[in-house]
């Protein structure tokens, strides 16, 4: 049986995980979660009410709640804000979750879960084929964000040394 691959806006995510009843204190074993909400700083400039993670306690192994913003690069400033990209750190503890959980089905969103949540999907779907995918059928990933791809694949090249940081230009 393939392993399962599904992909959520922040909203369908929670009413998921509201639906089938997963909590900090029920958490499916056959399953792992990576949750992507924005910086702080993003979400007090662009988002009338701050998301957080459904999931509040980060169990290693399990879940993993990170915050980076949906931007082209590793930061920005726009109008005075800093904005900040996934990082190599976060690349490696996705990397990371999802070789430590062979089998397992993975769950992944951001706010929309078109951008981020799908640079996330569309590495997994390079780099580990042997997934079944599941998302909403008007969102076949079409746009994900390409610094989270870059970036992700830059970090599983780098641990399984396929080439050394000068050769990570891509």
């Amino acid at each position: 049986m393939k392993q399962k691959l599904y992909c959520y806006s922040h909203t369908e995510f929670d009413k998921m995980c509201e639906e089938n009843g997963w909590s900090d204190n029920n958490i499916p074993e056959d399953a792992i979660f990576i949750s992507i909400t924005g910086t702080p700083e993003c979400q007090n400039y662009y988002i009338e009410e701050e998301e957080f993670h459904w999931f509040k306690k980060e169990i290693p192994g399990k879940i993993l709640n990170l915050e980076f913003d949906d931007i082209p690069d590793s930061e920005t400033t726009w109008k005075g804000h800093k904005f900040i990209g996934i990082t190599p750190g976060q690349a490696e503890e996705i990397i990371n979750l999802i070789e430590e959980n062979p089998g397992k089905d993975i769950h992944v969103h951001c706010r929309a879960g078109k951008s981020r949540s799908q640079g996330v999907v569309r590495f997994i779907l390079d780099m580990y084929p042997n997934r079944e995918y599941k998302t909403r059928p008007d969102n076949p990933c079409v746009s994900p964000n390409m610094y989270v791809v870059r970036t992700l694949k830059r970090a599983y090249y780098q641990k399984h040394g396929l080439f050394t940081t000068e050769q990570s230009e891509f």
